[in-house]
């Protein structure tokens, strides 16, 4: 399921009494809520032989897997506690930004430097850059010019799941001895 964009899977459990008196559930509770919750039942007394149900939704908040148990706690002398596991996945991009800094330390002063900026999407889905803005304190540190990459709007890019992408290299070009700084903001 993707995470956020008000994504749930819901699915629906029969809860049946087979027993020869009316069964009260008393209780639905997960062994771990981070993702999983009761969006809603039916009767909580269900009748000899008659069934009720329950629906579970599943949103969840990260790109990971997300296990946990449902316990239905009832009066039933035998189960008192019954239990259903549940599995879910929770699809969504995750950047990694290769180099995370980057220090271009001893570069002669009229010379130049590079590095090149890799954006990965370590994430299950998806990742849609927008936008690469570049804020420097000075003119001896800059990006090449970010070029449309698969169709979109010059500046938007699409990285696929487990997928990789050189948007922009940085550059250096030191006309002092004067510490330079920049900060890369990726959108």
């Amino acid at each position: 399921v993707e995470v956020g964009l008000g994504s749930v899977a819901l699915y629906t459990f029969s809860i049946h009494n087979q027993g020869d008196a009316p069964l009260h559930i008393q209780d639905f509770v997960f062994e771990d809520d981070t993702a999983f919750s009761i969006i809603r039942y039916g009767q909580l007394t269900v009748q000899p032989g008659e069934p009720s149900w329950a629906e579970i939704g599943f949103a969840p908040i990260e790109n990971s897997e997300f296990e946990t148990w449902l316990y239905v706690d009832s009066d039933d002398p035998d189960t008192p506690r019954a239990s259903i596991q549940l599995m879910g996945e929770g699809l969504a991009p995750v950047l990694t930004v290769t180099p995370e800094s980057w220090s271009p330390e001893g570069t002669l002063v009229g010379c130049a430097a590079q590095q090149d900026v890799l954006l990965w999407n370590t994430g299950g889905n998806d990742l849609t850059v927008l936008e690469l803005q570049l804020d420097s304190d000075s003119d001896e540190i800059g990006a090449t010019e970010v070029t449309d990459s698969n169709g979109h709007a010059a500046g938007l890019a699409t990285i696929g799941p487990d997928q990789g992408l050189s948007l922009t290299t940085l550059t250096h070009t030191p006309l002092d001895t004067i510490t330079d700084t920049a900060f890369l903001t990726i959108t």
